[in-house]
């Protein structure tokens, strides 16, 4: 970031404005010690170099309001622009992801995380950038100023301004502690927010086919829109903002040097009467505050609408449906090559998965039968197999793979944490629990315990009970089981068996290699793969 800002074009005209803004401030502050200095020694001689002084103090006081308000929204839309910026880096960075490698890489934490802190963090790290520059410029321009003003004033000018430089330099110091414990600070929130995330890591490794994959697709192809346009709406009333803020620092600036060439003309003609240069401060501190409050709730009320009017108008992009939805009644692999670590896996092989019948794909450990499943799933790039794969004897697209994960369930062996009650996992969280659906899924999984209870408590056979469950629940058409009985007890592991492959109108792929003979007699067809 630090290389973006010191040589974005935008950067170096804020370095310019930010030295023509110290010139300007010690040009005022001089010109004001003058008219004091004429004050002390007042004639009608120098009444005009008097009142010409003050009219540059004031021309100062106002450019300096001015170029402040631009430095402001200079900021503020570098800050905007960058953030854009890495925002498109990032979405552009996993545009092309496969479901799997936004697993591996853990891309949906940082998704999670980006909104939560990446606005923050560019705003914040800007303003702190900014502001130490503006304090350095201001101490050089300060230090130059005290060794002239210490020679032509008195030392207790020099001691004033000594103390006003050691304010500016805490001015710089304590941002920086600041800095160094919000990072500390930081640190603790971040390891909080990932212990947090890796529910969700858990919840999405669950998910898997079945759910995400889908959601995942249409989130890539949508949100970058989404984002450019809110940010580009967001921009705008920032620039607005600072438009107010412009017009507030002017009218203040100019009732401020108003004041105190009243007063001091005032001072002039009546130097003793010190009641009406009293009356005279008050009359214009009353207007200055009634003008702030006028001036603030303008400009509140302005941004309200405006916000208001861009929110009424403004529509995020729906998802869309990707694919038609349309029953997969077959699905078929033909003259399919796999090789892994420099061994053939498949070479030639054909298979046909059809509606109503139901799949053994038995074999040893190793010999290729979650890799058949994982082509089948699209979890295998397709540059590392050659065949064709077919769903109604149709050649596959993307599209289709979005239509069949909205028919499948696919449950393995694998033990996740969930962190929550055992109905919310057959259930996945759905806020419209239909319970009799519940009751059914548990007589059909030989469940006997209360779902109520905390699903990672439960033994493993119960864990796989309650998965079992879910594929009750939901009532998928294509139905993928890889090991997903295997800790269960042999009387119930075949009870359940006999219910899921009563099942009608599915596809049924079973994966095992330790199922006994009347278990395999149950099946349609076994595939045996050495």
């Amino acid at each position: 970031m630090k290389k973006i800002i010191l040589k974005n074009n935008f950067s170096y005209l804020i370095l310019f404005i930010f030295l023509l803004l110290g010139f300007l401030s010690f040009a005022s502050i001089y010109f004001q010690l003058e008219v004091i200095k004429i004050l002390f020694n007042f004639s009608e001689k120098n009444i005009l170099k008097f009142i010409l002084f003050q009219l540059l103090s004031l021309f100062l006081e106002v450019a300096y309001k001015a170029f402040k308000s631009l430095t402001n929204i200079l900021i503020k839309k570098q800050a905007n622009n960058f953030l854009l910026f890495k925002k498109e880096q990032i979405f552009n960075s996993i545009k092309n992801y496969s479901p799997k490698d936004l697993k591996r890489k853990s891309t949906t934490e940082y998704i999670f995380d980006l909104e939560i802190n990446l606005n923050k963090y560019i705003f914040d790290y800007l303003d702190l950038f900014y502001d130490i520059v503006w304090n350095i410029i201001i101490f050089k321009f300060l230090f130059i100023f005290i060794i002239i003003q210490s020679v032509l004033l008195s030392p207790w000018v020099l001691l004033f301004l000594l103390f006003v430089c050691i304010c500016l330099i805490f001015s710089v110091i304590l941002p920086i502690i600041s800095t160094n414990k919000n990072k500390k600070n930081n640190s603790i929130f971040l390891e909080i927010q990932e212990k947090n995330l890796s529910y969700f890591t858990n919840l999405i490794q669950n998910f898997q086919t079945f759910y995400w994959f889908n959601k995942i697709n249409i989130f890539k192809n949508k949100t970058y829109s989404s984002l450019e346009k809110i940010n580009y709406e967001q921009l705008k009333v920032y620039n607005k903002k600072n438009i107010f803020v412009f017009y507030e620092n002017f009218i203040n600036g100019f009732l401020e040097q108003l004041n105190l060439l009243t007063i001091s003309i005032t001072t002039l003609l009546n130097p003793i009467n010190k009641l009406i240069v009293s009356i005279s401060e008050n009359i214009f501190s009353t207007l200055k505050m009634s003008s702030q409050e006028v001036i603030n709730d303008f400009k509140d009320l302005k941004l309200t609408n405006s916000i208001k009017e861009r929110v009424g108008n403004f529509e995020i992009n729906k998802f869309e449906v990707l694919s038609e939805k349309k029953d997969i009644n077959k699905i078929n692999i033909s003259n399919l090559n796999l090789t892994f670590n420099n061994k053939n896996i498949f070479t030639n092989f054909n298979v046909e998965f059809n509606k109503n019948k139901s799949y053994l794909i038995d074999g040893k450990s190793g010999v290729g039968k979650s890799s058949l499943i994982k082509i089948i799933l699209n979890e295998i790039d397709e540059t590392k197999y050659s065949g064709i794969l077919k769903f109604n004897n149709k050649k596959v697209s993307k599209n289709d793979f979005n239509n069949m994960y909205k028919q499948l369930i696919y449950l393995t062996n694998e033990e996740n944490k969930y962190n929550t009650s055992a109905i919310n996992v057959i259930t996945l969280f759905d806020e419209n629990i239909d319970y009799s659906k519940i009751e059914k899924a548990k007589k059909l999984a030989c469940i006997n315990f209360d779902l109520n209870q905390n699903f990672d408590l439960l033994s493993t056979g119960q864990k796989q009970r309650v998965k079992i469950a879910r594929l009750f629940y939901f009532n998928k058409k294509i139905i993928i089981l890889d090991e997903a009985l295997s800790g269960i007890d042999n009387i119930k592991k075949i009870e359940i068996l006999q219910k899921i492959l009563s099942l009608q109108n599915k596809i049924i792929i079973f994966i095992s290699h330790h199922l006994i003979k009347e278990e395999k007699d149950l099946f349609n067809y076994t595939i045996h793969i050495k």
